[in-house]
C-alpha cells in the first residue's frame, strides 16, 4: 500500500527471536542497519562436518535464557526494523565491499544493471586490484550486445562513480553452484583494462600526449585514450585530485577534480587548456581610493553565493528571509522605540544593499536613496497573532531594502515584527541589531561601523591568492579527498513528491555532567556532543565514515564585531571511527572540529564543487547561543517567525532544552527523529563513563528503546476462536 520498491521481508513468526545487531554484537534500534541474528527452535545444530565454519555462525544467545532460544543463527543478512516492526532486507554481509573508502553493497550494483533495457540476468562482484584495495566487475547476460559505455553512463544517472563496475564483461549464463548460489569461481577472470585504443582515439599532438602521459602517470596504465571517460580508465576521487593538481602546476588551469570523474576526458582538459590560454587576461583590480572613501559596491562574499543562487532559483520563497516578533518591557513608548529602530538601520550600510548584473558577475551594491520606514499599527492580541505570519513575504533582490519593520501596539505592549533578507544579515547581525536598538532607546547613539561589509568582501577577495587560503584548499583535500557524498540515513517512510516539513524530537542529557568532565578532559560539550552524533551516524549508514556539515558564525576577525552582514558560513566535516579509544575519538574529533573552523573563510560552493559534498546532516551546539536583552527595567521577549521548511534533511542542535534532532517528514517518520535523538543522549552518556573503552564497542540502544526492541515480537497464548485447517 506504500508503493515501496523495497518490499520489506516481514515480521518473524511467533516463535521466533530476531535481533539486529551491530558489528560488536549489541542490538541496534529502529532504523539502523546491522546483521540479522535469528533464534529459536528453527535453529539448527550447525553445518554437516564443518565444525569451524559452525563455531564462526552458531554462538550462545547473549539476549536470552529460553531453552528454545539458547542459539542463535548469525545469518549475514544485512537489515534494518521499520517503525511498523516489519524488517526490511539491506543486502548481505559478504556482499558488502569497500570501494575507494566508501562500503557498499554489491546487490545495489547489480538491480540499477537489471533495469538497464536488455539485461536478462546479472551478477555483481569483488576482486583485489593490484597495489591494494578492490574493484568491482559486473558480468551481464542478454540477448544482444550490450553497450558498456551506455550500461556505465545509465549506472552513474543513478548512482555515485565508486559503484559503476571497474569492469564489465557480457557471458552466456552466470554459472551457479548446486546450491543455486553464483559459482565465483566458473566466472571468467576480469581483466581491469579500458577497450583497445582506436588509431584515431589515440594522441594527435604535444598536448594531447603531455596530457595522456600525465594521466598514465596517475593510474599506471596506457590503455586509454582521448576520448575514453577517466572514470572508465581508472580515475578515482583522490586520482582526479591528484591529477588536477598535476595539471595545475603544468598548464596553470584549474579542474573540478568532480567533473573529471563524472564525465573528464583527455579532450575536455585540452579544451579546459584551450580556453584558459584563448582568454583574455582579466582586468586589474581598481586601485584603493587613498582619501580612503569607502567602496559602494562589491562581488558577492563567499558565503553569499549559494544563498543568492538559491534564491534566484525560488523567488517567491521566504526560506532566506530572518524574521522576528520583539515583544518590548510593558511602558515602551512606541514613538521612541520606531526612531530608535531607524537611526540603528541607518547606521548599517548592508541592510540598504541590493542586487544587479554587470556583465557575468553579480554586484551588491549600497543605496541610500531609500528612506528607512518604521510605520506603528494598533491591534488586539488575536490580530497580530495571525497578522505576524502574513508579515513575513518575499523580497526584490534588485530593489532596497531588504528589510521590514512595523511596530504593533496592542494595548500595553509594544511589538516590533522585523524580516530582514539573509543575504545581508545573520544570526550574528540580529543579535547586535537588537542590542543596538536597545542601547538607543536609553539614548546611546549607534556608533557605526568601523569595517563596513563591502570592505569585508574586497579583503576576502584579496586573500584568495594568499597562503591561509591555499593552506585551507590542502586541508579540506586532505579530510574529503575520498568523500564521494556526505552522509545520509536512509529515510524510512515511502518516498513523495510532496514537500515535508520540520518534524522535531527532543530528548535531554545530563548537561552538568557533560560540562564537568569535559573540563577535565581538555575538550569542550561541543567536541563531546559531535562525537556522539558521528558515532551515532556512523551505525545508522554502516559506514566508519562520516560526512556532515555545521555552521561557524564566520567573525573570527574581530573587525566585524559590530559589522552587519553574512558572514555565517557552512563548514564541511569529516570524521573516521578508528580502532581507538572514546578519549582517542573525543580527542581527535575536537581536533578536526578546532581545525576546521580554523578555514572557515574557505568557500563551501568551491568544497561543494570539488566534492560533490550536498549535506543531508547539519551539526549545531547553541548552547548559550540565545541572548537575554533587557531595556527599561525589563527584557525583550524573542520569537522566531521562520517557515518550518527543512533546509536539511536531518538537522542536529544541542540547545539548552536538549538534543534536538530536526528531521524532513516527508522523508523521516517520528519514531526515527525520536530514535535519533535518544540514541545521541545513550552515547554520550557511555562515553562520559566509559572513556577508555573502545570506541566501537558502544551500544547506541536507550533504555527506552531497549524495551521497545523486547516488544517488537511478543508471544501470546491463549485458545484460537477459530478452528485451524489441520484440525477439520
Amino acid at each position: 500500500e506504500d508503493h515501496r520498491k523495497d518490499i520489506p521481508i516481514g515480521k518473524p513468526l511467533d516463535n521466533l527471536k530476531l535481533y539486529v545487531v551491530d558489528p560488536e554484537g549489541k542490538r541496534l534500534p529502529v532504523g539502523a542497519a546491522g546483521e540479522l541474528w535469528i533464534s529459536g527452535p528453527q535453529v539448527s545444530l550447525g553445518y554437516l562436518n564443518r565444525p569451524e565454519k559452525t563455531a564462526e555462525v552458531y554462538i550462545g544467545n547473549p539476549f536470552d535464557t529460553e531453552a528454545d532460544h539458547g542459539r542463535i543463527y548469525r545469518s549475514g543478512d544485512i537489515v534494518r526494523y521499520l517503525p511498523s516492526g516489519d524488517i526490511q532486507f539491506v543486502g548481505r554481509k559478504d556482499m558488502q565491499v569497500k570501494i575507494r573508502g566508501f562500503r557498499i553493497e554489491l546487490k545495489e550494483v547489480e538491480s540499477v544493471i537489471r533495469e538497464f533495457p536488455g539485461i536478462r540476468d546479472v551478477t555483481v562482484q569483488a576482486f583485489d586490484q593490484e597495489g591494494g584495495g578492490k574493484f568491482i566487475a559486473a558480468y551481464v547476460v542478454s540477448g544482444e550486445t550490450v553497450d558498456v559505455e551506455a550500461l556505465n553512463r545509465f549506472i552513474l544517472e543513478r548512482k555515485p562513480p565508486y559503484m559503476v563496475p571497474a569492469v564489465t564483461m557480457q557471458i552466456d549464463s552466470i554459472p551457479l553452484t548446486q546450491n543455486q548460489k553464483v559459482n565465483k569461481r566458473a566466472l571468467p577472470k576480469p581483466e581491469r583494462k579500458a577497450a583497445p585504443v582506436q588509431e584515431s582515439n589515440a594522441p594527435m599532438n604535444v598536448l594531447e600526449q603531455q596530457l595522456h602521459d600525465l594521466v598514465a602517470e596517475v593510474i599506471r596504465s596506457e590503455e586509454f585514450g582521448i576520448t575514453t571517460p577517466l572514470s572508465y580508465a581508472g580515475v578515482d576521487s583522490l586520482s582526479a585530485i591528484r591529477l588536477a593538481v598535476l595539471v595545475s602546476k603544468r598548464f596553470g588551469v584549474d579542474l573540478d577534480s568532480r567533473t573529471l570523474l563524472k564525465d573528464g576526458t583527455l579532450q575536455t582538459i585540452e579544451n579546459e587548456i584551450l580556453r584558459h590560454l584563448l582568454e583574455a587576461p582579466s582586468e586589474e583590480p581598481a586601485p584603493v581610493d587613498p582619501a580612503g572613501k569607502e567602496a559602494l559596491s562589491a562581488p558577492l562574499s563567499h558565503a553569499q553565493t549559494g544563498v543568492y543562487f538559491e534564491c534566484l532559483k525560488n523567488p517567491t520563497s521566504t526560506l532566506y528571509n530572518i524574521p522576528y516578533l520583539l515583544t518590548w518591557p510593558a511602558g515602551t513608548d512606541e514613538e521612541k522605540l520606531a526612531e530608535a529602530v531607524k537611526a540603528v538601520a541607518e547606521s548599517h550600510p548592508a541592510l540598504h544593499f541590493h542586487f544587479t548584473n554587470e556583465g557575468d558577475s553579480v554586484v551588491q551594491t549600497v543605496s541610500d536613496s531609500v528612506p528607512v520606514e518604521v510605520p506603528v499599527k494598533e491591534m488586539t492580541p488575536a490580530e497580530l497573532d495571525g497578522y505576524k505570519h502574513a508579515f513575513v513575504r518575499p523580497f526584490n533582490l534588485q530593489r532596497p531594502p531588504l528589510y521590514r519593520f512595523e511596530i504593533v501596539k496592542t494595548g500595553e505592549r509594544v511589538h516590533l515584527l522585523m524580516d530582514v533578507h539573509h543575504l545581508v544579515f545573520d544570526g550574528g547581525s540580529a543579535d547586535l541589531f537588537i542590542r543596538e536598538v536597545c542601547a538607543a532607546l536609553e539614548g546611546k547613539a549607534p556608533a557605526g561601523e568601523k569595517y563596513p561589509y563591502l570592505r569585508f568582501v574586497s579583503d576576502q577577495m584579496a586573500a584568495q591568492e594568499g597562503e591561509a587560503f591555499e593552506a585551507a584548499r590542502a586541508f579540506f583535500a586532505e579530510k574529503l579527498g575520498g568523500c564521494e557524498g556526505a552522509s545520509e540515513i536512509p529515510q524510512d517512510l515511502p518516498k513523495s513528491t510532496e514537500a515535508g516539513m520540520i518534524g522535531e524530537a527532543v530528548c535531554k542529557p545530563d548537561f552538568e555532567k557533560a560540562s564537568r568532565l569535559c573540563r577535565e578532559w581538555g575538550i569542550t560539550p561541543a567536541h563531546l556532543f559531535l562525537s556522539a552524533v558521528a558515532y551515532v551516524v556512523s551505525r545508522y549508514t554502516n559506514n566508519r565514515d562520516v560526512y556532515l556539515c555545521t555552521v561557524s558564525s564566520g567573525r573570527s576577525n574581530l573587525k566585524t564585531a559590530d559589522t552587519v552582514g553574512m558572514f555565517v558560513n557552512t563548514l564541511a566535516l569529516g570524521l573516521h571511527l578508528g580502532e581507538g579509544t572514546v578519549r582517542e575519538f573525543l580527542q581527535q574529533t575536537a581536533g578536526i572540529f578546532e581545525e576546521t573552523l580554523r578555514h572557515e573563510d574557505y568557500p563551501f560552493a568551491r568544497i561543494a564543487a570539488d566534492y560533490g559534498f550536498q549535506p543531508a546532516i547539519a551539526y549545531a551546539y547553541q548552547v548559550g547561543v540565545l541572548s537575554e536583552y533587557k531595556t527599561g527595567g525589563g527584557t525583550v521577549d524573542q520569537e522566531l517567525l521562520e517557515l518550518k521548511v527543512p533546509k536539511f534533511k536531518i538537522n542536529i542542535k544541542i540547545e539548552s532544552r536538549g538534543v534536538v534532532v530536526q528531521y524532513d517528514d516527508a522523508a523521516y517518520s517520528s519514531a526515527l527523529g525520536r530514535s535519533l535523538a535518544e540514541s545521541i543522549v545513550a552515547v554520550t552518556e557511555r562515553m562520559m563513563e566509559r572513556p577508555e573503552a573502545k570506541i566501537c564497542s558502544l551500544s547506541i540502544i536507550s533504555p527506552s528503546q531497549e524495551e521497545a526492541l523486547s516488544r517488537i515480537r511478543q508471544v501470546a497464548t491463549a485458545e484460537a476462536p477459530f478452528r485451524f485447517f489441520h484440525a477439520c
